[in-house]
Formats: structure tokens, C-alpha cells, sequence
């Protein structure tokens, strides 16, 4: 088993993913993220949906795996003869900001400064100069 600590809370897993940092161990998990079988609705929902969020779990799926997530919980379910190096990816963007919009949190892709009276966060697309405006 291995504890990540990620975003201030901690992570148990039956997935090694050497991106994260190891949380000190024992202890107790905020959160589950686990390879095993999504609801079976997942699997047949997702031949006409590609995501949906029922309030208390969303889920959605990509042609590398299906992916589960609660407040409390991940599950992924690779496809057929995918390898999860390939899903990890996934796992560590969307599956997290999943999670923790779940717990009334938010994701934002940007790049923070801090000022006098905090921060400021300046957002914008992918390759669009944030981190060398911060720099």
C-alpha cells in the first residue's frame, strides 16, 4: 500500500506513482485511489455519456480507463490492454480535481504570486506565458 500527500490531504493507494510525495506512514487516509472495478453502470452509461456527475459521485471515461470518484474515493478500471503509466496522468489531473470538487473544492490551472496582501493568480490556456509572467 502507499500514502501520498497531495494538496494537504493524505492519499491511500494500491498504485505506485513516484510523482507524489510518500506521506509519512502509518496513517490515517483522507482519501482512497484505487485500480479496481467502477460501478457497473459506469461501463454501459459510458457507451452513450462520456461523463456525469450524479451529486454524490462523478465519473467519467477516455479510451485508457474508466474513472470513479467520491469525496472520499477514486476508482479506475483500465480498458482492455492499457498500462497504467498511461492513466496515471489522468489520475493526477482530472480524477484529483474530481475529488476535490466533490469536497467543495476547486482546481485552477494558473500561476500564483504573492504580494503584500496575498496572492495574485493569473489563469489563462495552456502555453498562453503564465509562468514566464511569474517568473
Amino acid at each position: 500500500m502507499f500514502y501520498y500527500k497531495v494538496y494537504g490531504l493524505i492519499f491511500r493507494s494500491n498504485i505506485e506513482m513516484p510523482q507524489l510525495l510518500d506521506a509519512p506512514t502509518p496513517c490515517n487516509a483522507d482519501a482512497d485511489i484505487f485500480l479496481g472495478n467502477v460501478p457497473e453502470y459506469v461501463i454501459h452509461r459510458g457507451d452513450e455519456v462520456p461523463a456525469e456527475d450524479n451529486g454524490d459521485s462523478i465519473w467519467f471515461h477516455n479510451t485508457k480507463a474508466y474513472f470513479y470518484a467520491t469525496a472520499s474515493q477514486i476508482i479506475v478500471q483500465p480498458k482492455e490492454n492499457q498500462v497504467i503509466s498511461d492513466i496515471i496522468p489522468f489520475i493526477q489531473g482530472y480524477c484529483f480535481a474530481l475529488l476535490f470538487r466533490k469536497r467543495g473544492l476547486h482546481a485552477i490551472h494558473c500561476s500564483a504570486l504573492r504580494c503584500e496582501k496575498g496572492a495574485v493568480l493569473i489563469a489563462g490556456y495552456s502555453g498562453s506565458g503564465k509562468s514566464t509572467v511569474s517568473d
